[in-house]
């Protein structure tokens, strides 16, 4: 129900401003909210809250305002703040209760590293190019505003050159000195570790990017002062759930190096004991890229219209079409689009990591009520009922993916309308989408986004599976258990026992799925889940409470 993500920026931004009034106010002891936005779509469970800074005229002090402090006002650990009921609820009280978790502390450092560090969006450089352009949008309403108000506390009244003043001691006294004391104030809240991510060079140049072009092959050094250092290629976390070392990751030594050629993004994390620094992700993409491994797997182009209460949701509004990187290299995706069938225009630095999915929706809405996942993208307009031709091309118009499907014989005609969805006959197909044996209907009513057709009979390398942890959530549950898997095509196998021991669910699923426990006549209570995913084992204790 929340955007972590937004919640983790949106409290940086109050660290970083020391905004003393928002979004609980220093001025009624910390005990109110204030001066914030909660929005949400409340019917799209796809997205979830997002918070929104409001009326922050208390921020970016110097010298003591009360009851500020100034320069080293601390908003990231407050002594005295207190929330006694949902009516004074505000995102910082949420914010505090979940810093007692391990993995969100762990995910605000990763985010806190990026926009901290390398030129992200709290850095001097970086806040000082923003915050002139700002300063010059409004330069000559604040000779208006002079005018008006200038003389309003004061006999002399203010100028603009009093303006100026303000402004420069921005960019003198506050820009320079304010990242470093935020940062040494989240190390004190544990919410950064003592030790940064690896150091990455090349050619002899520290890389402080998150993106950068290359052609051919290239060399990459890690290295740290502090810890051992784990990397994976293969777009997953050496960290997973829990602190444990991912499978798929590799140790190197500091100062060691990579050799890698064309794209590539590198992962990496430096461990000491127990802990874990925050995560650097740097893209390497290739100018010219190779397509080859690219293919389209599933094209639901006629789903069935649903039932929502009294409401009949057109079919069109589940549609989706899936790409597959089939290959052991990361994919970029930078300046494709759509040019027949749909409109869609890829992100730029978009990437698509080895075995993994791309899946745009017509709406991700109801993508979202149907698969419980979130697309990767959102097209515009939608696939014709009676085949057409669907082209994926370069930027220059050169197409890399182009076919005309069909809905009659030899083509498959379940999809045409049955529920079923156009599924690639092989797992990892490597003929031409445009022919009919290319394609198959899918077993799975609706399809199987982000995850092979479980019908599919070709032989699935294991160990090309990137990550295997499998995450089931919320706990407690009302009765919907939500299981995340961190390979989309993975099979779960799935067990729930009561703690005596008698088993209740038994079931083999793939990908992202749910369970209605309200659905097995079972009472409320603590109950046993037992996964399999890939040959890990995972048992997680569930508080049933419908």
């Amino acid at each position: 129900m929340v955007n972590i993500d937004n919640l983790i920026d949106y409290m940086q931004v109050i660290f970083y401003t020391g905004n003393f009034d928002a979004p609980t106010t220093a001025f009624g002891a910390n005990a109110a909210p204030n001066n914030f936005y909660a929005l949400d779509k409340r019917d799209d469970k796809s997205t979830g809250f997002v918070f929104v800074t409001h009326d922050s005229e208390h921020t970016l002090m110097i010298g003591p305002e009360g009851p500020g402090i100034g320069i080293q006002e601390n908003r990231v650990q407050i002594g005295n703040m207190s929330v006694y009921g949902f009516p004074v609820f505000h995102p910082q009280w949420l914010h505090f209760k979940l810093t007692q978790n391990k993995e969100y502390r762990q995910r605000f450092a990763d985010r806190a590293y990026k926009n901290f560090f390398n030129n992200g969006v709290f850095t001097p450089n970086a806040l000082h190019d923003r915050f002139a352009k700002r300063a010059a949008e409004i330069n000559k309403a604040i000779i208006g505003e002079s005018a008006r108000w200038g003389d309003a506390q004061r006999a002399i009244p203010y100028t603009i050159e009093d303006w100026k003043t303000e402004i420069n001691d921005i960019y003198t006294r506050y820009f320079p000195f304010r990242t470093d004391i935020v940062i040494n104030q989240l190390k004190a809240a544990s919410l950064y570790p003592a030790f940064n991510p690896p150091i990455l060079t090349k050619d002899n140049t520290t890389l402080s990017g998150d993106v950068y072009s290359i052609t051919g092959s290239y060399q990459i050094t890690l290295s740290s002062p502090a810890g051992q250092i784990f990397y994976t290629l293969n777009g997953t976390d050496p960290r997973l759930i829990g602190g444990l070392v991912n499978t798929s990751a590799k140790e190197i030594a500091t100062g060691g190096s990579l050799t890698l050629n064309g794209t590539s993004l590198i992962r990496s994390r430096v461990k000491s004991g127990n802990d874990w620094s925050a995560l650097s992700s740097v893209k390497f993409l290739n100018t010219t890229e190779d397509y080859t491994n690219l293919k389209v797997t599933e094209l639901h182009y006629h789903p069935a219209d649903s039932i929502a209460g009294t409401e009949i949701i057109s079919g069109k509004s589940f549609e989706f079409i899936e790409l597959k990187n089939t290959g052991d290299k990361p994919i970029n995706l930078s300046g494709l689009n759509f040019t027949s069938s749909i409109t869609y225009q890829f992100k730029n630095n978009e990437v698509l990591e080895p075995k993994q999915f791309y899946v745009i929706a017509s709406k991700p809405k109801w993508f979202y009520e149907r698969h419980f996942m979130v697309p990767s993208g959102n097209f515009e307009k939608n696939f014709s009922n009676s085949g057409e031709q669907v082209t994926i091309a370069q930027s220059d118009g050169n197409p890399i993916i182009s076919f005309l499907y069909s809905t009659a014989n030899p083509w498959a005609t379940l999809p045409n309308g049955a529920g079923n969805s156009l599924t690639s006959a092989l797992r990892n197909p490597t003929g031409d989408p445009a022919e009919s044996t290319y394609w198959t209907a899918s077993t799975v009513y609706d399809g199987s986004p982000f995850a092979d057709d479980p019908g599919i009979t070709d032989t699935i390398d294991n160990t090309q599976i990137p990550g295997n942890t499998v995450s089931i959530y919320p706990n407690p549950t009302k009765g919907l258990l939500f299981l995340k898997v961190d390979s989309q095509h993975s099979n779960i196998q799935v067990e729930i026992y009561s703690l005596s021991g008698s088993l209740f669910y038994d079931s083999s699923i793939i990908g992202n799925s749910v369970i209605n426990l309200s659905h097995l006549n079972i009472y409320p209570g603590i109950y046993l889940v037992r996964t399999k995913c890939n040959n890990q084992t995972s048992v997680h204790k569930v508080i049933y409470q419908p």
